[in-house]
């Protein structure tokens, strides 16, 4: 578990967290551990996904006869780039949401270039923007992904980009409710945010973890948030920023988290999970940590 210290390139970002003594708890996590979610349903395998051997065969763009798709050539001409634009980010991203079928309807859409505001309109409190180089959102509208392109920082330095990962979670669920209301449907008490932090054309796998009581009360001084980081296991993970995908081996290891991290990117809601849920009712009953009900 890291205790993170405020300090972002996102200034703005980081002296609204600051000003509101906000904690942020990130545990870097086992790929076992945090591929585990609190619905038992939710881990079950979804429904494999074929990639096409290309992907697997080839290091670096193949030459010869036939004609590559789009998604293969924004795969090929961006893989193992250090630093991207994010227009090419947008591409390279796009393109592997494609491949392993994040998007679980013909309805949902990829938003490039989404903004996000935090705190919401309407509140006292001056407002910060963060810029999302690619956000995935369902049929009405809800956010279920967020992208961000990370380039040039360092993944074992997460305070220089993590808190803009938390603040736009945190504006986006304020947006996924305002989109679940428009239409008639409950407001969410909780929201299991799936992010992704590009750095280069390395994918550093997030999951915020975002409830009401912080997002209704940013201006509740000593709010906190817990943070679940995913660094692949790569054989040499002190090159992976460098290397990202362009080892075959890396490679496979990356396309299995993210067959892996599709299952949090939908519109069913996680079930509340256990240290939230024993935050809720602390005062009225004690939570078992062994009660089978909340393992």
């Amino acid at each position: 578990m890291t205790e993170v210290t405020l300090s972002t390139s996102n200034n703005a970002v980081a002296r609204f967290l600051r000003s509101k003594a906000f904690h942020l708890q990130v545990d870097t996590l086992e790929e076992e551990v945090f591929f585990r979610s609190a619905s038992e349903a939710r881990d079950r395998p979804e429904p494999g996904v074929t990639v096409p051997p290309i992907f697997l065969k080839h290091q670096s763009r193949p030459t010869g006869p036939g004609l590559l798709t789009e998604a293969e050539r924004a795969f090929f001409d961006h893989n193992g780039d250090v630093w991207v634009s994010d227009e090419g980010l947008a591409q390279f991203t796009s393109a592997l949401l494609d491949m392993f079928a994040y998007a679980k309807s013909p309805h949902w859409s990829k938003e490039i270039h989404a903004r996000f505001t935090l705190p919401t309109p309407g509140s006292s409190t001056p407002s910060v923007d963060m810029d999302s180089v690619l956000a995935l959102r369902n049929g009405i509208g809800e956010c279920t992904l967020l992208v961000f392109n990370c380039s040039g920082k360092n993944p074992s330095r997460g305070v220089d980009y993590e808190p803009v990962l938390v603040a736009a979670s945190i504006a986006a669920f304020h947006q996924n409710n305002q989109a679940r209301q428009a239409v008639g449907q409950t407001p969410l008490l909780y929201k299991d945010f799936p992010c992704l932090a590009m750095v280069g054309t390395a994918p550093i796998f997030y999951r915020v973890l975002v409830d009401h009581q912080v997002a209704d009360h940013l201006d509740r001084p000593g709010q906190s948030l817990v943070v679940k980081k995913l660094v692949p296991p790569v054989p040499d993970s002190g090159r992976y920023i460098v290397d990202g995908m362009v080892p075959l081996q890396n490679r496979r290891i990356v396309f299995g988290c993210l067959e892996k991290f599709r299952k949090f990117v939908s519109d069913v809601p996680e079930m509340f999970p256990r240290e939230l849920l024993s935050r809720a009712f602390r005062g009225f009953w004690d939570v078992d940590e062994n009660d089978d009900e909340f393992a």
